[in-house]
């Protein structure tokens, strides 16, 4: 390879699987690959010996990494993982397990995380992820995300919960707190499709607790 190209190394073998983290540098462009095989090797041993005109048509998206990730119901996306890593419990499967490198590796998400829910989990992280974004983007961005059902809601919370995405289960535990704010226990039970099994103490409670979220 030319030498140019700088810290070349292989992938490190883990688990009879090659390792679906390893970086290497090329003209001073850290380039990030993620595979189940040494194809990622091959690549990059064919990209330090390009040209400059020939780099230059490569587009970014092609250099992208990505993972798998399998819902309850056996639905499996492929997602970028810069993204994906934003949240904490995926991040942990993919650095801790090294788990997500392939559609037969792919790592299982928790019951509560539907596909639904996960397509609006992604596009809050495909958001927030990218650096240099001014506050005032991320509140506009959050106030119009928001603007959901409210059974759909209540599930992208439990599912933002299952995967400990904290930022997003405190911007719609708020959403829901605003609905039911000024509510009487029935009105709530109309809101959310709850029995009337509540005692008095229970009700009094929960009403306590909508209130304090907000204040």
């Amino acid at each position: 390879p030319p030498s140019s190209a700088r810290s070349l190394r292989p992938p490190e073998l883990v688990a009879g699987h090659w390792s679906t983290r390893w970086r290497n540098t090329y003209k001073g462009v850290t380039c990030k690959f993620s595979a189940a095989s040494s194809f990622s090797h091959i690549f990059f041993l064919a990209l330090a010996r390009m040209s400059e005109s020939e780099l230059s048509v490569i587009k970014p998206e092609s250099l992208k990494t990505y993972i798998w990730l399998q819902c309850f119901d056996g639905s499996i996306q492929q997602v970028e993982e810069e993204v994906a890593m934003f949240c904490p419990m995926i991040c942990r499967e993919i650095v801790k397990n090294g788990t997500g490198s392939s559609k037969n590796h792919a790592i299982a998400l928790p019951e509560r995380v539907n596909p639904s829910s996960l397509s609006l989990i992604l596009d809050y992280c495909r958001f927030h992820q990218v650096p240099g974004r001014s506050n005032k983007e991320r509140k506009s961005f959050d106030e119009k995300f928001v603007r959901i059902d409210t059974e759909k809601l209540c599930e992208l919370t439990s599912a933002a919960d299952s995967l400990q995405l904290k930022p997003l289960v405190d911007l719609t535990s708020r959403a829901l707190a605003r609905i039911i704010e000024g509510k009487t226990p029935e009105e709530i039970r109309d809101i959310f499709h709850l029995p009337d099994d509540l005692t008095e103490a229970c009700k009094l409670f929960f009403l306590r607790i909508s209130r304090s979220l907000l204040y």
